[in-house]
């Protein structure tokens, strides 16, 4: 069984940053599997420790939030060769192995960072995080139970942390009552999001409702994390995803163009329109602009929608217009970069059959 969950496409990947820290959060189209959820990854609170402004970890920062996280991790290795007892160093490294999904790597740094830093929350946080992840690989019980006590040890040591909370509130959801979890315990973490923030609030509460399949009420929740007017445009995409998760074009286009006004250059803006186009069945013109302009960024940071998932919407919106055999491309592609996205399997397994009948 897998143990861990992690957020769509969007969450808290933006906005300035608490001033104690420096930055990076979801999840394909919607679709989640076993103990998935919708986790932030991207520019959200990583370290704890004020660097000097040229300093080689404030260049692998910056290598970093532009995804490239081979290459930070190169600068990350010299830097600590400088000062091995740097917890900000460490964990970054543990952050960049992360997002390279070599999970022992990221265990070995994270590790090294709480051992120098044992009281510091963000670092039980992204352990916990990174437990998770090899549990989900080696379906471990004890990684799961380790999971589950960092993100424990995460919000008792910073009881104001938003992400530490929603951490947690997804790990007693989603995990049997053997291992810690349980509805009521999620349930609490979520009430106690609220008294923070009543966006976070509304959001948990909504992921709490949608993993429990009670969707008018996360819908409803969504709405309230919509109409609240965020200043930032992580809630909307979330929003954007439950919509997307639903097939509710008239929804997600509603979610996006309030990201939209609070952040107009957003680049996640060209894949959520395209999807919604798609969706919706009309303007596949501008789908297709759209969902290819975000194909075409550089590099997409942690946290943003898949590559996958968005070659699968544009293999939809060619199958739509008639072009089977561009579609089928897309789809294919799709699936060797995520062989476990049913949406693009669906498409192929469509076009097939329609290929059989003709």
């Amino acid at each position: 069984m897998a143990y861990f969950f992690y957020r769509k496409h969007s969450d808290r990947n933006d906005g300035p940053l608490p001033k104690r820290y420096e930055a990076s959060p979801r999840r394909g189209a919607g679709v989640r599997s076993a103990l998935r959820a919708v986790l932030l990854f991207c520019f959200i609170p990583l370290c704890v420790w004020a660097a000097p402004p040229h300093s080689p970890y404030n260049l692998a920062l910056v290598e970093f939030q532009s995804g490239n996280f081979r290459q930070a991790s190169t600068t990350l290795e010299s830097a600590l060769q400088q000062d091995p007892d740097s917890a900000s160093v460490q964990l970054l490294l543990a952050r960049c192995y992360y997002e390279l999904k070599d999970w022992g790597q990221a265990v070995s740094y994270a590790e090294s960072a709480k051992k120098i830093e044992p009281q510091d929350a963000e670092i039980h946080l992204w352990l916990g995080r990174i437990y998770g992840r090899e549990a989900e690989q080696e379906h471990s019980l004890e990684l799961a139970v380790k999971t589950r006590k960092e993100f424990e040890q995460a919000v008792s040591l910073d009881p104001s942390n938003v992400d530490a909370h929603r951490d947690l509130m997804t790990f007693y959801l989603e995990a049997p009552w053997v291992l810690g979890g349980g509805r009521a315990k999620a349930l609490k973490q979520a009430e106690a999001i609220g008294t923070l923030d009543p966006v976070e609030g509304a959001l948990a509460r909504a992921h709490y409702y949608e993993t429990l399949g009670q969707a008018p009420q996360a819908a409803a929740e969504f709405n309230k994390a919509v109409q609240l007017k965020p200043g930032k445009p992580g809630p909307y995409f979330e929003a954007a995803n439950f919509y997307e998760s639903r097939g509710d074009a008239a929804g997600m286009k509603t979610a996006v163009e309030a990201a939209a006004k609070v952040s107009p250059a957003d680049p996640r803006l060209h894949y959520y329109r395209g999807a919604a186009e798609v969706m919706a069945g009309k303007q596949l013109v501008e789908a297709e602009r759209e969902l290819k302009s975000y194909l075409a960024l550089p590099r997409r940071p942690a946290g943003y929608p898949s590559q996958a998932s968005a070659l699968s919407w544009l293999g939809q919106v060619y199958e739509r217009s008639g072009r089977p055999q561009l579609a089928a491309e897309e789809y294919m592609a799709a699936l060797q970069l995520d062989p476990q996205l049913g949406f693009a399997r669906q498409g192929l397994q469509r076009l097939k059959a329609e290929n059989s009948t003709q």
